[in-house]
Protein backbone atom coordinates (compact mmCIF):
# COMPACT_ATOMS: atom_id res chain seq x y z
CA UNK A 1 0.00 0.00 0.00
CA UNK A 2 1.48 3.66 -0.80
CA UNK A 3 1.91 5.84 2.05
CA UNK A 4 -0.75 8.75 2.24
CA UNK A 5 -3.85 7.14 0.47
CA UNK A 6 -6.89 7.64 2.17
CA UNK A 7 -8.43 3.68 2.80
CA UNK A 8 -11.85 5.65 4.18
CA UNK A 9 -12.82 6.69 0.35
CA UNK A 10 -12.37 3.57 -1.06
CA UNK A 11 -16.36 2.54 -1.93
CA UNK A 12 -17.36 -0.63 -0.31
CA UNK A 13 -18.00 -3.25 -2.75
CA UNK A 14 -21.82 -2.94 -3.89
CA UNK A 15 -24.18 -6.04 -4.83
CA UNK A 16 -25.20 -6.72 -8.49
CA UNK A 17 -28.04 -5.34 -9.86
CA UNK A 18 -31.42 -7.25 -9.20
CA UNK A 19 -29.67 -9.12 -6.54
CA UNK A 20 -31.55 -10.32 -3.93
CA UNK A 21 -31.03 -8.58 -0.55
CA UNK A 22 -29.20 -10.95 1.80
CA UNK A 23 -31.92 -14.00 4.27
CA UNK A 24 -31.31 -11.86 7.27
CA UNK A 25 -32.17 -8.67 5.92
CA UNK A 26 -35.67 -10.43 4.91
CA UNK A 27 -36.38 -11.12 8.02
CA UNK A 28 -39.50 -10.38 10.29
CA UNK A 29 -37.35 -10.10 14.17
CA UNK A 30 -41.06 -9.61 15.44
CA UNK A 31 -42.68 -12.90 14.00
CA UNK A 32 -42.00 -14.54 17.29
CA UNK A 33 -42.77 -11.78 19.45
CA UNK A 34 -45.95 -10.92 17.89
CA UNK A 35 -47.06 -14.71 18.54
CA UNK A 36 -46.76 -14.99 21.76
CA UNK A 37 -47.01 -11.09 23.46
CA UNK A 38 -50.66 -11.39 24.33
CA UNK A 39 -51.19 -13.90 27.45
CA UNK A 40 -54.93 -15.48 27.96
CA UNK A 41 -56.41 -13.15 30.31
CA UNK A 42 -57.18 -16.32 32.07
CA UNK A 43 -53.62 -17.04 33.03
CA UNK A 44 -52.77 -13.78 34.70
CA UNK A 45 -53.60 -11.86 37.96
CA UNK A 46 -53.21 -8.84 39.85
CA UNK A 47 -50.78 -8.23 42.87
CA UNK A 48 -49.83 -5.51 45.32
CA UNK A 49 -46.88 -5.18 47.46
CA UNK A 50 -45.37 -2.90 49.89
CA UNK A 51 -44.09 0.08 48.89
CA UNK A 52 -47.51 0.84 46.77
CA UNK A 53 -46.16 -1.59 43.83
CA UNK A 54 -48.89 -3.35 41.85
CA UNK A 55 -49.31 -4.77 38.65
CA UNK A 56 -50.39 -8.11 36.47
CA UNK A 57 -49.01 -11.44 37.12
CA UNK A 58 -48.58 -14.40 34.18
CA UNK A 59 -48.67 -18.06 35.93
CA UNK A 60 -45.38 -19.12 35.13
CA UNK A 61 -46.29 -22.56 34.15
CA UNK A 62 -48.98 -21.14 31.47
CA UNK A 63 -45.39 -19.94 29.76
CA UNK A 64 -43.81 -22.95 30.25
CA UNK A 65 -46.92 -24.40 28.09
CA UNK A 66 -46.77 -21.34 25.36
CA UNK A 67 -43.03 -22.36 24.94
CA UNK A 68 -43.80 -26.29 24.41
CA UNK A 69 -46.59 -25.67 22.36
CA UNK A 70 -43.86 -23.59 20.21
CA UNK A 71 -40.21 -25.90 20.64
CA UNK A 72 -41.97 -29.12 22.36
CA UNK A 73 -41.42 -30.36 25.71
CA UNK A 74 -38.73 -28.39 28.19
CA UNK A 75 -35.30 -30.39 27.98
CA UNK A 76 -35.27 -30.75 24.38
CA UNK A 77 -35.10 -28.13 21.93
CA UNK A 78 -35.20 -25.09 24.34
CA UNK A 79 -34.79 -24.80 28.44
CA UNK A 80 -32.83 -23.28 31.36
CA UNK A 81 -28.71 -24.26 31.96
CA UNK A 82 -27.52 -22.87 35.30
CA UNK A 83 -24.54 -21.14 34.80
CA UNK A 84 -24.14 -20.11 38.43
CA UNK A 85 -26.17 -19.82 42.11
CA UNK A 86 -24.96 -17.68 45.27
CA UNK A 87 -26.15 -16.51 48.53
CA UNK A 88 -25.89 -12.24 48.77
CA UNK A 89 -26.13 -10.74 52.23
CA UNK A 90 -29.15 -8.62 52.71
CA UNK A 91 -30.46 -6.17 55.31
CA UNK A 92 -29.82 -6.39 58.89
CA UNK A 93 -32.23 -9.14 61.39
CA UNK A 94 -32.82 -7.12 64.60
CA UNK A 95 -34.32 -8.37 67.10
CA UNK A 96 -37.39 -7.23 69.13
CA UNK A 97 -35.65 -4.93 71.19
CA UNK A 98 -35.04 -2.86 67.99
CA UNK A 99 -31.37 -2.48 68.56
CA UNK A 100 -29.67 -6.05 68.67
CA UNK A 101 -28.77 -7.15 65.12
CA UNK A 102 -28.58 -11.03 65.40
CA UNK A 103 -28.17 -11.65 61.93
CA UNK A 104 -28.64 -10.94 58.22
CA UNK A 105 -30.99 -11.42 55.31
CA UNK A 106 -30.08 -14.20 52.76
CA UNK A 107 -30.94 -13.00 49.39
CA UNK A 108 -30.13 -16.53 46.78
CA UNK A 109 -29.25 -15.43 43.35
CA UNK A 110 -29.33 -17.89 40.16
CA UNK A 111 -28.05 -17.33 36.81
CA UNK A 112 -29.14 -19.69 33.79
CA UNK A 113 -28.97 -19.45 29.98
CA UNK A 114 -32.47 -20.09 28.38
CA UNK A 115 -31.55 -22.13 25.29
CA UNK A 116 -34.31 -21.99 22.68
CA UNK A 117 -34.06 -22.54 18.73
CA UNK A 118 -32.76 -19.77 17.57
CA UNK A 119 -30.14 -19.17 20.47
CA UNK A 120 -29.04 -18.63 23.96
CA UNK A 121 -30.69 -15.95 26.34
CA UNK A 122 -29.50 -15.06 29.84
CA UNK A 123 -31.60 -13.79 32.54
CA UNK A 124 -31.18 -13.99 36.66
CA UNK A 125 -33.81 -15.13 38.96
CA UNK A 126 -33.50 -14.05 42.95
CA UNK A 127 -35.53 -14.88 46.28
CA UNK A 128 -35.24 -14.16 49.72
CA UNK A 129 -33.98 -17.33 51.84
CA UNK A 130 -33.68 -15.95 55.19
CA UNK A 131 -35.83 -12.82 55.64
CA UNK A 132 -37.91 -11.11 58.06
CA UNK A 133 -41.82 -11.07 57.87
CA UNK A 134 -44.04 -9.81 60.82
CA UNK A 135 -44.19 -13.10 62.59
CA UNK A 136 -40.39 -12.67 63.03
CA UNK A 137 -37.22 -14.09 60.89
CA UNK A 138 -38.01 -17.26 58.54
CA UNK A 139 -36.14 -19.13 56.17
CA UNK A 140 -37.73 -20.10 52.41
CA UNK A 141 -36.67 -23.47 51.70
CA UNK A 142 -38.29 -23.49 48.57
CA UNK A 143 -35.96 -20.33 47.29
CA UNK A 144 -33.69 -22.21 44.84
CA UNK A 145 -37.28 -22.98 42.91
CA UNK A 146 -38.46 -19.83 42.61
CA UNK A 147 -35.43 -18.12 41.70
CA UNK A 148 -35.45 -20.55 39.12
CA UNK A 149 -39.02 -19.83 38.02
CA UNK A 150 -38.53 -15.85 38.23
CA UNK A 151 -35.22 -16.38 36.07
CA UNK A 152 -36.76 -18.59 33.59
CA UNK A 153 -39.77 -15.95 33.08
CA UNK A 154 -37.60 -13.35 32.89
CA UNK A 155 -35.63 -14.76 30.26
CA UNK A 156 -38.95 -15.79 28.39
CA UNK A 157 -40.19 -11.95 28.85
CA UNK A 158 -37.32 -11.03 26.61
CA UNK A 159 -38.55 -13.14 23.71
CA UNK A 160 -41.72 -11.54 23.87
CA UNK A 161 -43.54 -14.10 26.28
CA UNK A 162 -46.03 -11.95 28.09
CA UNK A 163 -44.79 -8.98 26.50
CA UNK A 164 -48.12 -6.79 26.86
CA UNK A 165 -48.07 -7.76 30.52
CA UNK A 166 -44.37 -6.49 31.07
CA UNK A 167 -45.25 -3.07 28.67
CA UNK A 168 -48.62 -2.19 30.90
CA UNK A 169 -50.89 -3.26 28.26
CA UNK A 170 -53.01 -4.90 30.47
CA UNK A 171 -53.14 -1.88 32.95
CA UNK A 172 -55.86 -0.42 30.59
CA UNK A 173 -59.40 -2.08 30.97
CA UNK A 174 -60.50 -1.25 27.54
CA UNK A 175 -57.34 -3.26 26.11
CA UNK A 176 -58.25 -6.10 28.84
CA UNK A 177 -61.47 -6.48 27.86
CA UNK A 178 -60.35 -6.37 24.21
CA UNK A 179 -57.95 -9.27 24.30
CA UNK A 180 -61.11 -11.11 26.91
CA UNK A 181 -63.24 -11.12 23.94
CA UNK A 182 -60.88 -11.93 21.26
CA UNK A 183 -59.24 -14.86 23.44
CA UNK A 184 -63.23 -16.14 24.34
CA UNK A 185 -63.81 -15.67 20.35
CA UNK A 186 -60.77 -17.89 19.35
CA UNK A 187 -61.72 -20.38 21.83
CA UNK A 188 -65.28 -20.80 20.25
CA UNK A 189 -63.70 -21.16 16.91
CA UNK A 190 -61.32 -23.87 18.00
CA UNK A 191 -64.36 -26.30 19.54
CA UNK A 192 -65.81 -25.58 16.36
CA UNK A 193 -62.76 -27.09 13.74
CA UNK A 194 -62.47 -29.55 16.59
CA UNK A 195 -65.71 -31.06 15.85
CA UNK A 196 -65.16 -30.88 12.29
CA UNK A 197 -64.21 -34.59 11.23
CA UNK A 198 -59.75 -34.67 10.68
CA UNK A 199 -58.70 -34.89 7.15
CA UNK A 200 -55.16 -35.28 7.22
CA UNK A 201 -54.49 -35.41 3.56
CA UNK A 202 -56.36 -32.57 2.83
CA UNK A 203 -53.37 -30.90 4.73
CA UNK A 204 -51.60 -28.89 1.77
CA UNK A 205 -49.83 -25.47 1.93
CA UNK A 206 -48.21 -25.97 -1.52
CA UNK A 207 -48.12 -29.71 -0.70
CA UNK A 208 -44.82 -30.07 0.93
CA UNK A 209 -42.91 -32.89 0.33
CA UNK A 210 -41.69 -33.30 3.91
CA UNK A 211 -45.22 -33.33 5.16
CA UNK A 212 -46.19 -36.02 2.37
CA UNK A 213 -43.34 -38.54 3.34
CA UNK A 214 -44.02 -38.20 7.49
CA UNK A 215 -47.74 -38.91 6.80
CA UNK A 216 -46.83 -41.74 4.87
CA UNK A 217 -44.31 -43.09 7.08
CA UNK A 218 -46.63 -42.79 9.99
CA UNK A 219 -49.62 -44.31 7.76
CA UNK A 220 -47.63 -47.45 6.72
CA UNK A 221 -46.13 -48.30 10.14
CA UNK A 222 -46.36 -52.38 10.62
CA UNK A 223 -45.98 -51.97 14.19
CA UNK A 224 -45.56 -49.98 17.04
CA UNK A 225 -42.20 -49.60 17.43
CA UNK A 226 -41.68 -48.27 13.32
CA UNK A 227 -45.35 -46.08 14.82
CA UNK A 228 -43.44 -44.09 17.36
CA UNK A 229 -40.45 -43.89 15.39
CA UNK A 230 -42.42 -41.90 12.26
CA UNK A 231 -44.07 -40.00 15.16
CA UNK A 232 -41.51 -38.86 16.79
CA UNK A 233 -39.35 -37.63 13.33
CA UNK A 234 -42.58 -35.97 11.99
CA UNK A 235 -43.12 -34.05 15.04
CA UNK A 236 -39.47 -33.17 15.32
CA UNK A 237 -40.05 -32.16 11.79
CA UNK A 238 -43.11 -30.02 11.91
CA UNK A 239 -41.79 -28.33 15.17
CA UNK A 240 -38.46 -27.18 13.62
CA UNK A 241 -40.92 -25.29 10.86
CA UNK A 242 -42.77 -24.42 13.54
CA UNK A 243 -45.68 -25.80 11.45
CA UNK A 244 -48.85 -26.02 14.07
CA UNK A 245 -51.17 -26.94 11.87
CA UNK A 246 -49.30 -29.86 10.24
CA UNK A 247 -48.25 -31.20 13.50
CA UNK A 248 -51.83 -31.58 14.35
CA UNK A 249 -53.13 -33.57 11.66
CA UNK A 250 -49.62 -35.56 11.83
CA UNK A 251 -50.64 -36.09 15.42
CA UNK A 252 -53.94 -37.19 14.75
CA UNK A 253 -52.21 -39.65 12.03
CA UNK A 254 -50.00 -41.21 14.57
CA UNK A 255 -52.65 -41.64 16.86
CA UNK A 256 -55.28 -43.48 13.95
CA UNK A 257 -52.26 -45.52 13.44
CA UNK A 258 -51.71 -46.33 16.92
CA UNK A 259 -55.56 -47.95 17.11
CA UNK A 260 -55.18 -49.59 14.17
CA UNK A 261 -52.31 -51.72 15.46
CA UNK A 262 -53.27 -51.95 18.93
CA UNK A 263 -56.85 -54.06 17.31
CA UNK A 264 -56.16 -57.54 17.03
CA UNK A 265 -54.97 -59.01 14.47
CA UNK A 266 -56.54 -62.39 12.48
CA UNK A 267 -53.81 -64.84 11.99
CA UNK A 268 -53.73 -67.48 9.10
CA UNK A 269 -53.65 -70.24 11.74
CA UNK A 270 -56.82 -68.63 13.47
CA UNK A 271 -58.43 -68.59 10.17
CA UNK A 272 -57.57 -71.99 9.23
CA UNK A 273 -58.94 -73.76 11.94
CA UNK A 274 -62.39 -71.22 12.00
CA UNK A 275 -62.87 -72.40 8.49
CA UNK A 276 -62.10 -76.50 9.63
CA UNK A 277 -64.75 -75.69 12.53
CA UNK A 278 -66.92 -74.86 9.96
CA UNK A 279 -66.55 -77.94 7.91
CA UNK A 280 -67.14 -80.01 10.37
CA UNK A 281 -70.29 -78.43 11.53
CA UNK A 282 -71.67 -79.08 7.80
Amino acid sequence: MSAGKDVSAVAAPQAPAGAAAPAKLQRNNLTLWDSVRTPDPAHTKPFKRSGGFEGTAINAVYLVRCATELWGPIGGAWGPEIISERMLEGAPIVAKDGVTVIGRELIHVLQIELRYPDGRVPAFGQTTFVGTNKYGAYTDEEAPKKSLTDAMTKALSWLGFGADVHMSMFDDNKYLNEVRARKAAQQKEAEKEAEKEPAAAAYDPDNPPWYASHLQAIQEAHNGKAASTAWTAAKKAAQERRDTDAYALLKEAAEATSRRLAQPASTPAAESTTSASTKAKK
